[in-house]
């Protein structure tokens, strides 16, 4: 027998052959014992016998009983993985992670990397480790220098849920599945600050299944949320390439709860080589692919960017089969496009990881707070920090809301929000002026303005290679006109101990650039 192109069998064999190991799938039964037979007699024509015959097909595990190359083994290796053909589940080979007596860095590593999963099935539990091996790497820990308790303690409880052993069943066989050419493919994207990725599933009929899942740890280098979406939809890009060329698939979508993401990849406007490089290659990989918005609460991939337990994961139908609408069309959810504050960035520029604002893109901080109506920069900051976290503890599930005191992020993030609002609203024209890069202002150049990552203007120097902080050697441009400047003078004053004009003046200078700061210093404090 001959390899004909025009034989199905050879395309499947072509197809699925990976090394010494041959792993297909087909509809019917009576192609299947025909793509035995087929394959059987092509390799033995070249002198190779085709053996360790495995099926969840009675029929076949009884012909190849018959012709002496049943696999006997009730649970069977599937590279790397076990499979279970009679309950058609897939399931992770044990291996015993060790929490030995003297835990650094290279015994955490050694044990993480035992884990084999090569369909991301166990993302939500494996992330966690790879955030804690990031952890090492940022703190600089030796290779082999005890670690501190608190540290020591997170890898205990972590290794108790990596030496669990989840089950996956495909579709339940009770399940009349359909032909897979009305399966349909959903691919959900998320990104947190400190993971990104893509899960993918299939459905037919009423079943839902996980499939496949992908997902990185952020890089050390602080990106801004909204790009690490991108990034998220990237990964969820090539998921969807990648899955579709294994099914054959009636319909395609991605989903992410990104609006700003949604956005750029709608956008005709010219947008900056980070995203343009990224988005051209969402567009050409998923051409013709819908993208709709998901609710965060109801994103599968949201689980795998901020960890979960084995116990919470063994339990989640989220993660196992994804929402509970994904198999009504007519349940599906939607963008409203009626204009609504929401926690989040819709530009590039205004690039905190979440900032408020309407779907305009104008700064909605002014909108909730009146910022003169405080008497204390203190004060103002910390009420900033809870409406900030008050909004974002709306976006999320109660199991992620945030309380007690306020964080030092907390507080950084409400600081630069502040910032980014006076700056907005006393210099416009420098702000339009940075973007377009024309520069037409004549305070850019004299100060040689700049917009940071956060979309704050900075002013450049002569010290920028000093070994000061960043603060310091790039101070934020702010307006004497402004409330909350006066508000951040009188607040140096008092932390300076009731310090004179020129104390005050010159520590302010190690966070801002206040023009004619003295005269307006000794104004605020002859007051």
């Amino acid at each position: 027998m001959t390899l004909n192109a025009s034989n199905p069998a050879a395309n499947i064999i072509t197809r699925d052959l990976y090394v010494d190991n041959v792993i297909s799938s087909l509809q019917q039964e009576q192609d299947l014992l025909t793509y035995f037979r087929y394959t059987r007699a092509l390799m033995s024509e070249a002198g190779f016998n085709l053996r360790s015959w495995t099926s969840n097909s009675s029929k076949l595990c009884k012909l190849a009983l018959a012709e002496k190359v049943l696999d006997k083994d009730k649970v069977v290796k599937v590279l790397g993985m076990l499979w279970d053909p009679d309950n058609d589940e897939m399931s992770f080979v044990q291996r015993t992670i060790v929490n030995s007596e003297r835990t650094t860095k290279r015994s955490i590593l050694k044990q993480t990397s035992k884990l084999y999963d090569p369909l991301g099935l166990l993302s939500p539990v494996t992330v966690r480790a790879k955030l804690l091996v990031q952890d090492l790497w940022k703190k600089k820990f030796d290779w082999d220098t005890p670690l501190p308790v608190d540290i020591i303690n997170t890898w205990a409880d972590l290794s108790i849920d990596l030496n669990s052993v989840i089950q996956r069943p495909y579709f339940p066989t009770t399940e009349n599945t359909a032909n897979s050419a009305d399966f349909n493919l959903h691919v959900f994207v998320d990104a947190s600050a400190r993971a990104y990725g893509a899960v993918a599933y299939l459905t037919s009929g009423h079943t839902s299944t996980l499939v496949f899942a992908k997902n990185r740890v952020a890089p050390v280098k602080e990106i801004t949320l909204p790009r690490l979406e991108l990034m998220a939809a990237l990964i969820g890009a090539r998921v969807t390439h990648h899955v579709s060329n294994a099914f054959t698939c009636k319909k395609i979508t991605c989903w992410s709860d990104s609006q700003i993401v949604l956005s750029w990849l709608k956008s005709t406007k010219t947008l900056k080589r980070f995203i343009l490089n990224r988005v051209e290659e969402i567009k050409k990989l998923t051409a013709n692919i819908e993208w709709r918005y998901c609710p965060t609460d109801q994103n599968p991939a949201d689980l795998q960017t901020r960890g979960l337990t084995a116990t919470q994961l063994q339990s989640s139908t989220l993660w196992k089969n994804g929402p509970t609408w994904l198999i009504h069309n007519n349940k599906w959810p939607t963008l409203e496009q009626t204009r609504a504050i929401t926690f989040t960035t819709l530009t590039d520029q205004h690039s905190k990881e979440e900032i408020i604002s309407d779907k305009r893109g104008n700064s909605g901080l002014r909108q909730i707070l009146e910022l003169n109506r405080y008497s204390s920069f203190h004060k103002l900051l910390r009420v900033t920090a809870y409406v900030i976290r008050f909004i974002k503890n709306c976006r999320v599930t109660y199991n992620y809301r945030r309380s007690g005191p306020l964080s030092t992020e907390e507080l950084r993030l409400a600081e630069g929000k502040l910032i980014e609002t006076c700056q907005q609203q006393y210099f416009p024209d420098v702000i339009q002026d940075l973007k377009s890069q024309k520069k037409r202002s004549p305070i850019i150049r004299q100060l040689r303005l700049y917009l940071d990552n956060d979309g704050c203007i900075r002013c450049g120097g002569r010290i920028h290679n000093a070994q000061l902080p960043e603060t310091t050697r790039f101070p934020f441009l702010m307006s004497p006109k402004s409330h909350v400047n006066r508000l951040i003078i009188e607040d140096a004053h008092y932390n300076q101990l009731h310090a004179g004009v020129a104390h005050t003046g010159t520590h302010l200078r190690q966070k801002y650039w206040i023009p004619s700061i003295r005269q307006h210093v000794k104004s605020v404090l002859r007051r």
